[in-house]
């Protein structure tokens, strides 16, 4: 995770998750390195103890795609629209990948002189700790 005095650019530390450091009283913002990144803004930090995040459990997408070379990429449903979270690799016909739980949607297109305009769309759930399985064609 990444860690930043609260409302400042400049990164402070960065250190595994289930570490423990000691930082100055006040507030910091993190980042959490999963996919979607999570961002925790103004978290306290008071002196002479431990602050605990508390995180849900990821999950896994299974995830078959089809069998001609294809390009595409995984976006997390928000509020304000998709939020792209990772690009799928083109030359793998199936991918496991460790997601924060939430909603999500593929959009897989065929690579080539073919694929123009046959765009697919898949939405799925991702819920922690449990294995989502996923079969575009």
């Amino acid at each position: 995770m990444l860690v930043r005095r609260s409302g400042e650019s400049a990164l402070l530390a960065s250190q595994p998750m289930g570490a423990a450091r000691d930082y100055r009283e006040g507030e910091y913002d993190i980042e959490v390195l999963s996919q979607p990144v999570v961002r925790l803004e103004k978290i306290a930090i008071r002196g002479g103890s431990a602050t605990d995040l508390q995180l849900p459990l990821p999950g896994q997408l299974a995830i078959d795609k089809p069998a001609a070379p294809a390009t595409g990429s995984i976006f997390a449903v928000r509020a304000g629209g998709m939020e792209w979270v990772c690009a799928l690799d083109p030359a793998s016909a199936t991918e496991r990948i460790m997601l924060m739980p939430g909603e999500y949607c593929v959009v897989m297109q065929p690579m080539g002189p073919t694929g123009s305009g046959a765009a697919r769309t898949a939405h799925f759930t991702i819920r922690p700790a449990q294995q989502t399985s996923l079969t575009v064609k």
